[in-house]
């Protein structure tokens, strides 16, 4: 990742009760202890496991209550999250309310936050978000009723070259903007658990952003793939739930990249699906089910997957190998296991 570390701005404070967050991963599991040294954080499992999975979309899905309907109940869904803008954000609102799901949105692409040259466009980022203010006053029943569970600032900020990307005080800027733009009213309090997430390792925030006090910025979405872990997830996971503690982001999800999560060897890929990218591979159901009892091992109950789209969902994930794979993702341990 090559963002720039400027940390500029006030040193903000957060709460105690974050830090603590942050350090419980707000996770849940049963699963057999595992040997798990030179951590800092230890592994708190809930009586209750509140299993949550989020799955990121690109075309299709959202806006089509069948397609939504049939995608949430293979995969035992739960959140949704996409790209939209102030024409279509009240619609695909609806379809998840209708479904009974809750999704999380990002207002802008990367485009629209960048200029020509691909150096963040603070200005050009701010113009984009604050469209929305004009529907803004239609939300305030969709997050009374949690439909309208947060928003995603933050993904894909590696794509800018080292010093051309978001300073510190920018990305947090940025994340409060969101939140003034959707705000219904002068004055509204977002609910409790309002997520205003940033999509990336805890490390970076850690190291590319200087451990900054972050003011609206409140959690991490944090991705595997197999160049990230090198065959080891479950230390991956562990040093990013060391990073989350230390900047004081808690960990919202931990999210499988389900068509690129490998490295397309000289003999293609396994079965003849290739990746979304050129050079890479989908997750096989082996994986699934190691990163499954990984996950499980280590108490994570929020987990997601990147990413869905119509033809990928008709060729790969509708499999009954592969939905099983993604549904047994952060689900606790059987008792005695």
């Amino acid at each position: 990742m090559t963002v720039e570390s400027n940390n500029l701005g006030p040193n903000r404070s957060r709460s105690l009760l974050l830090g603590v967050a942050a350090a419980m991963l707000a996770t849940a599991c049963r699963g057999p202890e595992a040997e798990d040294t030179g951590y800092e954080v230890p592994i708190e499992c809930s009586d209750d496991p509140q299993r949550a999975f989020y799955v990121w979309q690109n075309d299709g899905i959202y806006g089509d209550m069948e397609n939504l309907m049939y995608v949430a109940d293979q995969l035992d869904m739960t959140h949704g999250r996409t790209t939209t803008d102030p024409d279509n954000i009240l619609w695909v609102l609806e379809n998840f309310r209708e479904a009974g799901l809750r999704v999380l949105f990002r207002l802008t692409s990367w485009d629209e936050c960048a200029t020509d040259d691909k150096r963040f466009d603070f200005e050009g980022c701010k113009a984009e978000i604050e469209a929305y203010e004009s529907v803004a006053p239609e939300l305030e029943l969709f997050l009374e009723d949690g439909t309208l569970a947060g928003v995603v600032p933050w993904d894909d900020a590696g794509n800018f070259e080292e010093g051309a990307g978001p300073s510190s005080f920018e990305l947090d800027e940025i994340a409060r903007i969101y939140e003034d733009s959707l705000r219904p009213y002068d004055g509204y309090e977002f609910p409790e658990g309002f997520t205003n997430g940033f999509r990336g390792p805890a490390t970076d925030v850690r190291d590319y952003y200087d451990s900054y006090d972050f003011e609206y910025l409140n959690g991490v979405f944090i991705q595997l793939s197999g160049p990230k872990v090198e065959g080891d997830p479950r230390h991956f996971i562990r040093t990013q739930m060391d990073a989350a503690a230390e900047v004081g982001l808690p960990i919202i999800s931990v999210d499988v990249n389900g068509p690129d999560y490998n490295e397309k060897g000289p003999d293609g890929c396994p079965g003849g699906r290739d990746g979304w990218l050129e050079d890479r591979c989908p997750v096989t159901v082996e994986q699934l089910a190691d990163l499954g009892d990984v996950m499980s091992d280590l108490c994570v109950d929020e987990s997601g997957l990147w990413t869905i789209d119509d033809e990928e969902w008709a060729v790969f994930y509708e499999e009954d190998d592969y939905a099983a794979g993604f549904r047994g993702l952060g689900a606790p341990a059987e008792e005695g296991s």
